[in-house]
C-alpha cells in the first residue's frame, strides 16, 4: 500500500513537471495595449495541456526616462484555466513615454509595448509662419509628397483619414470619383522642430524636463499639422550618437513618429542638439528651425533662439 502511495506521489510530481515543461515551451503570450496605460497579458496555449500555473518574469521600461520595473506575474495555462489566463497591467508612472514590456518564463521571451502620450496644449500659430516658409522654392523632391499645394506631386483616390482640403473637386466631378491632390515637398524649404535631449538637470529633474520638451514638440507638431504645414522633427540620439530626422506631413505620420520621439532618452550632458545639428546638417538645410528645450511659453520666440 505504501509503495503504491509513493509511486502515485512520484507519478504526480513527474506529471506536474512534464506539464510545466511542456507549457513553458508551447504556451505563447499575447501583450495587447487596450489603452495607453492599460495592457492585457494573455496566455495562448494548447487546451489539451493539463492545468498549470506558470511564473513569468516581468520587466517594464520607459525608453524615454529610463525608468524600469522588474517583478513577477503568474498565469494559468491549459484546460479549465481561462479565469486566470489573463492579467491586466496598468502603467502608473506619471511620465509619458514608449513603454517596452518584456515577459519571460526561462524558455521563451515575449515583447510588447505601449505608448503613453503627454497631454498637449494648443499654440496660436496662425499667421506666424509666413516669413519662415519659403513655399516659392523651385526645387522639389521627386520621391515624396509634402505640404506645398502650389505644386501638385500626384493625384490619387481618396482614402479614409485624408484631409478634405486636398480634394480635387473639379477632377472628382469629371471622373465621378473622389480624388485627392498631394502637394510637393520643397527640398531645403521645410520647418524643423529641433528637440533638445541634453540637459544640466539630473535624476528626477531630468525626467521632468524631458516631459516638458516632448510635450512642447508634440504640441507644436499638432499645431503645424492643423494649419496644413509639413515639417521635420529632429534630435540628437544619445544612445546611437547620431542626429535623427523624421518627416511629418500629416497626423498619421506624427502618430507613426511618436514611439520614436517618446524613446529619445535624455542625458545630463548639457545642451548639445544645436551644435550637433549644425555639425551634421548645416544651417541651410531648413528654412526655419524651432528649438524646443522646455515648455513653449511664446510661439514666436522659439524661432529666434538659434
Amino acid at each position: 500500500m505504501k509503495l503504491i502511495i509513493v509511486f502515485s506521489v512520484i507519478l504526480a510530481i513527474t506529471q506536474v513537471w512534464l506539464t510545466e515543461k511542456t507549457a513553458r515551451r508551447e504556451t505563447k503570450i499575447e501583450i495587447v495595449a487596450k489603452e495607453p496605460r492599460l495592457v492585457h497579458i494573455n496566455t495562448i496555449g494548447d487546451e489539451r495541456i493539463l492545468p498549470a500555473i506558470l511564473k513569468y518574469s516581468l520587466e517594464i521600461e520607459n525608453k524615454l526616462t529610463g525608468e524600469r520595473h522588474i517583478g513577477n506575474i503568474f498565469l494559468g495555462v491549459g484546460v479549465l484555466m481561462r479565469n486566470i489566463s489573463s492579467v491586466k497591467l496598468r502603467i502608473n508612472s506619471k511620465y509619458s513615454g514608449n513603454y517596452r514590456i518584456k515577459i519571460s518564463n526561462g524558455v521563451r521571451e515575449f515583447l510588447g509595448a505601449t505608448v503613453v502620450i503627454p497631454e498637449t496644449y494648443p499654440l496660436a500659430t496662425k499667421g506666424s509662419l509666413s516669413s519662415l516658409l519659403d513655399i516659392d522654392g523651385n526645387v522639389y523632391s521627386t520621391l515624396k509628397s509634402g505640404f506645398d499645394m502650389s505644386e501638385v506631386f500626384a493625384v490619387r483616390e481618396y482614402m479614409p483619414g485624408d484631409s478634405l482640403k486636398g480634394i480635387h473637386w473639379k477632377l472628382s466631378n469629371k471622373l465621378d470619383s473622389m480624388l485627392i491632390r498631394e502637394g510637393s515637398f520643397p527640398i531645403k524649404n521645410s520647418i524643423l522642430i529641433l528637440m533638445e535631449t541634453g540637459f544640466t538637470e539630473k535624476d528626477e529633474e531630468l525626467k521632468i524636463k524631458m516631459e516638458e520638451v516632448v510635450t512642447g514638440v508634440i504640441s507644436l507638431a499638432e499645431s503645424l499639422i492643423d494649419e496644413g504645414i509639413g515639417h521635420h522633427i529632429g534630435w540628437w540620439d544619445n544612445k546611437n550618437n547620431d542626429m535623427v530626422f523624421y518627416q511629418v506631413s500629416n497626423i498619421e505620420e506624427l502618430k507613426n513618429t511618436l514611439p520614436e520621439i517618446l524613446s529619445a532618452t535624455p542625458a545630463s550632458s548639457g545642451p548639445n542638439v544645436l551644435t550637433k545639428y549644425y555639425e551634421s546638417a548645416g544651417n541651410n538645410e531648413f528654412s526655419g528651425v524651432a528649438y524646443i528645450d522646455g515648455k513653449i511659453e511664446n510661439f514666436e520666440t522659439i524661432f529666434n533662439r538659434i
